[in-house]
């Protein structure tokens, strides 16, 4: 899975459980800009911060 696929699918999953940006950087901890600059492929997340989201929408991806 290539990492804008990735930052596709969180875009897509906060959608998809209506969730704004700030109600999402609520709880993973993150500011909404970044969770706004992560979701346009701005700024690629380091992985603790990947798995904060990742958590946070119940998902999970599996990296080769």
């Amino acid at each position: 899975m290539e990492i804008q696929e990735i930052l596709d699918l969180i875009k897509n999953k906060r959608h998809a459980l209506g969730l704004s940006q700030d109600a999402l950087s609520k709880q993973c901890g993150i500011s909404r800009q970044n969770i706004g600059e992560i979701e346009k492929g701005k700024r690629i997340p380091k992985i603790t911060t990947l798995l904060q989201i990742l958590r946070a929408l119940n998902l999970k991806i599996k990296i080769k």
